[in-house]
């Protein structure tokens, strides 16, 4: 399993080369410099939903120079338009983000959202994106590692999306405000290739249910399961899973902690040589809300569907709410038999945090989950 992780190798390449180059990102997954396309056209994999989306040939510096990409804010108001990229494999790495260089216009004034998504429907927030505060300014932009990472790792098919609606009635022909990209790249800070791939955490009735493979394997002797209960700052060993040794096919191995601490847990592994040689691989997270109580809920993060599950620990009748931030009952249920896990369809509710609130006897508690 030998490897050296990115920080050895942007270490060992600190020694080497002029120290303006070791602050590139150690891996490219995918890079657009808009360059190989003749304007106002868009390179393969993107696509816009306003016909006022173009390149153009505009040579700034630093960057590539040359052509860049451009998204008009211009009429009709009100309009919300989308810049979308499509098909970049992160198969083989952890730790994706992205970076590009971008400006804008003084009147190109409204905001701009980066979202990304593995699946085309379940998308996520590039967390804390603006636009320059300086307008006409070209400057660079990187993100930190997309969240939550487990859905940015290791995947065959990442969709990146640029959203703003427009507010300028302006008839987009001339002196158009705009908001301009280029070079942009999406990056990894891990490479998986013969190593660990593909680290899932997922809460389940039975606890939290671990997942990872490997893509080959040299000597590998055994993965320590490793959890933290203090936010990642340490962390115990709670299990160990054999190695297969050597392997030149995939491996899918699995690991269930059946005694995981209510709140936030964090897992990573351990993985050992037969000479001693180890590697770090993580972390990934999950959360369990009432843990050991009468209620338990998850997933944290929702799209359609809420999982509530009982337990059999007391035959009192057990009365379950749905409520928003005001207060207010959406959605209510008596459950009076032990142990019943059941689904809840929370699709009809907008986006936003919710609490179940749910009461058994004199014992009560609530659980918080968000709905994307």
């Amino acid at each position: 399993m030998k490897h050296y992780n990115s920080h050895t190798i942007l270490w060992l390449a600190m020694l080497l080369v002029p120290v303006a180059m070791w602050a590139q990102p150690p891996y490219t997954m995918y890079f657009e410099n808009f360059g190989a396309v003749s304007p106002p056209a868009l390179p393969g994999g993107w696509s816009s939903t306003s016909g006022t989306t173009q390149t153009l040939n505009n040579t700034f510096s630093p960057g590539s120079g040359g052509n860049n990409l451009l998204m008009a804010n211009c009429t009709p108001v009100g309009q919300t338009r989308r810049v979308t990229l499509s098909g970049v494999s992160t198969t083989g790495y952890e730790h994706i983000f992205i970076g590009f260089y971008h400006r804008r216009t003084n009147a190109f004034d409204v905001p701009v959202t980066i979202e990304w998504s593995n699946n085309g429907s379940t998308w996520y927030t590039v967390a804390g994106y603006s636009t320059p505060i300086s307008s006409s300014t070209w400057v660079y932009y990187e993100s930190g590692f997309l969240m939550p990472n487990a859905e940015a790792d290791d995947q065959a098919n990442l969709t990146f999306r640029f959203t703003w609606t427009t507010d300028d009635n302006n008839n987009c022909l001339t002196a158009t405000p705009n908001f301009r990209i280029d070079d942009v790249g999406v990056y990894a800070d891990i490479m998986l290739s013969a190593a660990v791939g593909g680290l899932r955490a997922k809460a389940t009735p039975d606890g939290t249910a671990l997942s990872w493979h490997t893509a080959s394997e040299a000597d590998n002797d055994y993965f320590l399961v490793q959890r933290s209960t203090d936010g990642g700052r340490t962390f115990a060993t709670i299990g160990q899973v054999a190695g297969r040794g050597d392997s030149d096919e995939r491996v899918d191995y699995t690991y269930v902690d059946d005694q995981p601490a209510t709140g936030t847990n964090y897992y990573r592994l351990h993985q050992f040589d037969y000479d001693g040689t180890n590697a770090y691989f993580g972390p990934v997270s999950v959360t369990f809300v009432g843990q050991g109580d009468a209620v338990r809920v998850w997933p944290t993060l929702v799209e359609n569907e809420l999982t509530i599950a009982t337990s059999g620990e007391s035959d009192a009748a057990i009365q379950l709410g749905v409520y928003d931030l005001n207060g207010r009952l959406l959605m209510q249920q008596t459950i009076r038999e032990k142990a019943l896990q059941s689904t809840w369809s929370v699709a009809h509710l907008p986006a936003g945090t919710y609490f179940v609130q749910w009461q058994q006897g004199a014992a009560q508690g609530h659980a918080r989950f968000v709905k994307m």
